[in-house]
């Protein structure tokens, strides 16, 4: 909805069919009006505010489009992982109407829309972090909450196959999905927030990812923090299969003490890059045997080039 308030960016293909038609015929679509259409380009401009009516993927395509824009309008190339991210100059508020709406959760404590509508109307703000994902010399997306390469990204593969499953897949698929685990052969530079160096990690990994609000212990759980100075890497290396169950089980319940195992090494950092010999082993073939998922936000993005930085 644009008007002198802001925009509404709706996800309409999980809502009911009235929403869709009135969406469609009402309303715009905020890529365009960040400039995905040249004949928006300067919308972005008076914009005051948006609002994201959808769940966590909806909310990093918003993001993705108003930075994408933004880079844009700056002179910035938004497909050179180097170029540092600009803050986002308006609002962006978040309506819960997706399968996780882990953001509006973090935020707000819970997932009521009444509760999220309430807190835009007083204009309750909140700074956060994203980070860009970038491979192949281009951007992927903006992330506001995980970037989960390997295991993970897997687990939301399958759960997108088999979204005629409903709310149901998110707890059947991804204990298949388990059980099929393999180990990726990678290695991860990253930029310490403590020395400002690069330093490497080579091996075998079944998850390398980060939570983008981060996730510290607290008494007995796991609470988010927002806008932290550095982010939390964590690379999960071989371990017996009841082990990995344990402490995925502590993620998924926000149980303290969840990446607290010698299988786990964790690295503060400003920014990473992933080097994958089997990719770049296999080159430009069309029949490649290997195919590696990252979970950005809540969908699976496909890791198809020998390397990808966040």
């Amino acid at each position: 909805l644009k008007s002198n308030c802001g925009i509404l960016k709706y996800n309409y293909i999980a809502s009911y069919p009235i929403a869709g038609i009135i969406f469609k015929t009402q309303l715009y679509n905020l890529k365009s009006l960040c400039g995905y259409n040249k004949n928006e380009g300067t919308a972005i401009l008076t914009i005051k505010s948006v609002i994201a009516v959808g769940g966590d993927g909806i909310i990093s395509e918003v993001l993705t489009a108003i930075v994408h824009r933004q880079q844009q309008m700056e002179g910035f190339n938004a497909d050179d992982p180097d170029v540092k991210l600009p803050p986002i100059p308006f609002p962006v508020g978040f309506i819960p109407a997706g399968s996780g709406n882990y953001a509006v959760r973090y935020l707000h404590g819970c997932t009521d829309v009444v509760t999220a509508a309430i807190k835009i109307v007083l204009s309750q703000t909140r700074p956060v972090n994203v980070v860009s994902v970038h491979q192949g010399n281009k951007l992927e997306g903006i992330s506001h909450l995980l970037t989960s390469f390997g295991l993970i990204g897997e687990m939301i593969r399958a759960c997108e196959q088999h979204r005629w499953l409903g709310n149901l897949r998110y707890k059947i698929l991804p204990v298949r999905t388990i059980f099929r685990r393999r180990l990726i052969d990678a290695e991860v530079e990253f930029l310490k927030e403590s020395t400002g160096e690069w330093q490497s990690s080579k091996g075998a990994f079944y998850i390398v990812d980060t939570n983008v609000c981060d996730l510290v212990d607290k008494d007995s759980k796991l609470v988010p923090v927002f806008a932290d100075s550095a982010l939390n890497l964590h690379m999960t290396s071989a371990c017996s299969l009841s082990d990995h169950i344990k402490q995925l089980s502590k993620v998924a319940d926000f149980t303290a003490g969840a990446y607290n195992y010698d299988f786990i090494q964790v690295e503060r950092v400003l920014k990473y890059r992933v080097h994958l010999p089997t990719l770049e082993s296999q080159g430009q073939d069309s029949n490649r045997g290997e195919v590696f998922y990252m979970n950005l936000d809540g969908e699976a993005q496909v890791i198809d080039q020998p390397s990808f930085q966040v």
